[in-house]
């Protein structure tokens, strides 16, 4: 999932009808409007179409969410050489991102692989051979002129400090230790990697699955906190739509 949202500050103050007044301002103080850069979230006319999906839900006063993936390096950054075109990566996110609030309360776990086993209770379990957490990062998205802000909330993958192999760290085995984090983090360093070898399908997957299980996770969430006690699950389908 991919959202190409463009600059949030041009739209925020653009479904305000403030952009003349905004952008004289900043001129006054040396800064010109258009320069603010754009999340690397996307790429392309879907992720395009999605941004026009969200901003129209917002401005219509929908109750709607997106949910995507909070990707390092989204989108390539271009650089022309003598050689000709170059693609490096587009590191959107080393100055921070000042329209995103990180929600370190809100986290899934998402398991790969694994296996069902039975537990002590005698009910089937199932436990990942590959355990991450999900964290939540939320974008605003302001709607033209009406006070509705829906969200965009994003996901970071992380592991989970009880899966650090602290053991091996502490014997010298850093990069046996490190691997656990760098498979957690890679879901989210880049929007479409290549996907020629088993090992770029395997990551395209656990990316779509990522999604999905956060998303749905978070969903069910919201939804029983909102229900209070008891949870009454037939409103269910009648209360949400995805």
């Amino acid at each position: 999932m991919e959202f190409l949202q463009g600059r949030a500050l041009l739209n925020a103050i653009g479904n305000l009808e403030l952009s003349g007044a905004y952008a004289q301002a900043l001129r006054k103080l040396g800064h010109n409007l258009e320069d603010e850069p754009d999340a690397a979230l996307g790429n392309g006319g879907l992720g395009r179409l999605a941004s026009f999906f969200l901003d129209s839900l917002a401005t219509l006063n929908y109750p709607a969410w997106g949910y995507g993936l909070r990707y390092k390096y989204g989108l390539f950054k271009q650089l022309i050489t003598k050689d000709g075109q170059e693609e490096v990566a587009e590191n959107w996110l080393e100055m921070g991102y000042p329209w995103e609030i990180v929600r370190n309360d809100v986290s899934y776990p998402v398991k790969f692989y694994g296996e069902v086993i039975k537990g002590s209770n005698g009910k089937k379990e199932w436990v990942g051979g590959e355990d991450i957490m999900a964290v939540a990062y939320d974008v605003p998205i302001p709607g033209y002129k009406t006070k509705t802000t829906i969200n965009l909330r994003l996901w970071s993958t992380k592991v989970a400090p009880e899966f650090f192999d602290l053991c091996a760290f502490n014997a010298g085995e850093h990069a046996q230790a490190y691997e656990t984090l760098k498979k957690a983090e890679k879901i989210c360093y880049v929007l479409y990697p290549g996907d020629e070898s088993n090992e770029g399908k395997t990551l395209r997957l656990k990316q779509q699955y990522t999604l999905c299980s956060a998303s749905l996770q978070d969903i069910i969430a919201r939804f029983e906190r909102r229900s209070g006690e008891p949870v009454n699950w037939n409103a269910f389908p009648e209360k949400v739509a995805v």
